[in-house]
């Protein structure tokens, strides 16, 4: 019974098995006459003890007892046996590579270090090159991948992330560095002050009705001047907000983030997502949300696609409103409305505006 068993575990693709499923699995190989002839069910318990002996089977304790006796789980995690760790390969673990290359992880785990091992070598060959031009300057991490590996993704993969943590290196190790998908920007580069205001906006044609009002000088409202337009295009700026670095002229500043989307439940997520992802403070630019619903809560028009925001990141943005404000906007998103913030125009926007050059 127990060969049949590891036969089942080693076939199987899942890895949760179900006791009732194996147990079946036995009936239909033995026949119910034989199965009870070898002991039927206290068997197949036996069998269970000596797999979780093994290390092959460890019970899912939230799936609970099968009710028999003796009892055992309904359902099993089933593992992989760990490999036995061959001498040599210890050896050339303890003492073939680079110092910066730690190999602790595959001294308990050494059938990872048979997929791992060809990545590893090309890695060990890069830190131990002496002086070599090829080498010697900072590439991209895809430059840098495709010069290694000839594959120009993998350093960014999840393999790639997953041996480089295994080992101990950086990409500072390897001389390459991440790029970051750029975003459309505009900048009127009046403020000499170090402290800036940038303002991100979801949609394209808002991008440019705020672009032509900061061409025309006028870039402040409510006493808040605004050095810095993002074009957030959608979800986008959730990969993108990280070039913000790569502008040199704010760096060494201190930068003020306001962000500006369609109010429903994407536009929420996507301004909860970013604030979230990048730990910085982005508060809702409460204005134009303000003014979107005076001008247009009482027409808003029903969703025509479902959208969900997480519940923590509704409420985060609502605090930032008043309480009159909260209980229009939460009417709003229950009744399945939405105000896009096409509705503020340029037109709107210019009358709203305070400040800036006539």
């Amino acid at each position: 019974m127990l060969d049949i068993v590891r036969t089942y575990l080693e076939t199987e693709k899942r890895k949760r098995v179900q006791t009732k499923e194996i147990e079946g699995f036995l009936m239909d190989i033995l026949g119910a006459e034989s199965y009870w002839k070898h002991g039927g069910y206290e068997a197949l318990a036996k069998v269970y003890q000596e797999l979780e002996a093994e290390g092959l089977l460890r019970p899912v304790k939230a799936s609970g007892w099968n009710g028999k006796i003796p009892a055992l789980f309904n359902t099993y995690q089933r593992l992989t046996p760990r490999a036995e760790l061959d001498s040599l390969l210890k050896e050339k673990l303890l003492t073939f590579y680079h110092p910066n290359i730690r190999t602790s992880y595959y001294l308990e785990h050494p059938r990872d270090y048979e997929e791992d091992e060809p990545f590893i070598l090309k890695m060990d060959a890069f830190l131990k090159q002496d002086n070599d031009v090829a080498f010697n300057s900072d590439l991209t991490i895809n430059e840098r991948s495709f010069q290694l590996f000839q594959n120009e993704k993998w350093l960014a993969s999840a393999h790639g992330k997953s041996v480089l943590g295994r080992i101990g290196l950086t990409l500072e190790n390897l001389r390459c560095y991440p790029t970051y998908e750029p975003f459309f920007y505009y900048r009127h580069g009046r403020n000499a002050s170090l402290q800036k205001n940038a303002l991100i906006v979801e949609n394209k044609d808002t991008f440019f009705s705020f672009k032509s009002l900061f061409q025309a000088g006028v870039y402040a409202w409510e006493d808040l001047a605004f050095d810095l337009l993002i074009y957030g295009e959608g979800q986008k700026i959730e990969h993108s907000f990280a070039f913000f670095g790569e502008l040199e002229e704010y760096r060494g500043c201190v930068t003020r983030f306001y962000y500006f989307g369609d109010l429903d439940p994407k536009g929420i997520a996507i301004w909860y997502q970013l604030k979230q992802q990048y730990q910085v403070e982005i508060q809702p630019a409460r204005l134009f949300y303000e003014d979107l619903i005076q001008q247009y809560g009482h027409v808003a028009p029903l969703r025509t696609k479902k959208q969900s925001c997480p519940k923590e990141g509704e409420r985060a943005f609502l605090a930032y409103f008043s309480p009159e404000v909260q209980g229009r906007i939460v009417e709003l998103l229950q009744h399945d409305r939405y105000l896009p913030q096409e509705g503020l125009n340029g037109q709107r926007l210019r009358q709203l505006s305070q400040g800036g050059e006539a």
